[in-house]
C-alpha cells in the first residue's frame, strides 16, 4: 500500500509540473494574440513605416491564437485539479479520464498518462480512492 501511495503522490507532482510547462506554451500562444490584437487594431505597431496590407494578421488567425489560448488555460485548469485530486484520492473516473486525454499529447502528456492509467488501474489503488484503505500521505 505504501508504493501506492507514492505513485500517487508522484503522479500529483508530475501533473503540476507538467501543467506549468502547458502554462508555457499557453503563454506563447497568448503572447502571439495580443500582438495580433494590436497589429490589427494599430497597422503600423510592427512597421512604423507603411504597414502593407499582408502585414496584417487574418481574423481567422486571431480566433486559431484565441482558441488555443483559451483551450490551454481550460487543460492547464484541468491539470491542476487532477494533481490535488491524486494527492486527495477523489474523483477517480474524473483522474483517468484526464490522464486518457494526456495520452493524446505527444511526448510528456504521454508518458504521464500511461504511467497514470497504469497506477490507477491498480485495485490496490483504487481501493485507496475508495476510502477502503488511506494510509498518510506524507509519513511521520
Amino acid at each position: 500500500m505504501n508504493q501506492d501511495a507514492e505513485h500517487l503522490r508522484l503522479l500529483s507532482i508530475f501533473y503540476y509540473v507538467y501543467a506549468g510547462l502547458v502554462a508555457c506554451i499557453t503563454c506563447v500562444f497568448a503572447l502571439v494574440l495580443l500582438i495580433s490584437l494590436i497589429q490589427l487594431v494599430n497597422p503600423e505597431f510592427l512597421s512604423p513605416d507603411h504597414a502593407k496590407p499582408d502585414d496584417i494578421p487574418e481574423v481567422g488567425f486571431i480566433i486559431f491564437c484565441g482558441g488555443l489560448t483559451l483551450l490551454g488555460a481550460l487543460f492547464i485548469t484541468y491539470l491542476i485539479n487532477v494533481g490535488g485530486c491524486l494527492s486527495r484520492r477523489k474523483r477517480y473516473t474524473f483522474c483517468l479520464v484526464i490522464a486518457g486525454v494526456c495520452c493524446a499529447l505527444f511526448p510528456i502528456g504521454t508518458v504521464l498518462g500511461v504511467f497514470s492509467l497504469i497506477v490507477l488501474a491498480r485495485s490496490s489503488v483504487k481501493a485507496l480512492f475508495d476510502g477502503a484503505l488511506i494510509p498518510p500521505m506524507y509519513p511521520r
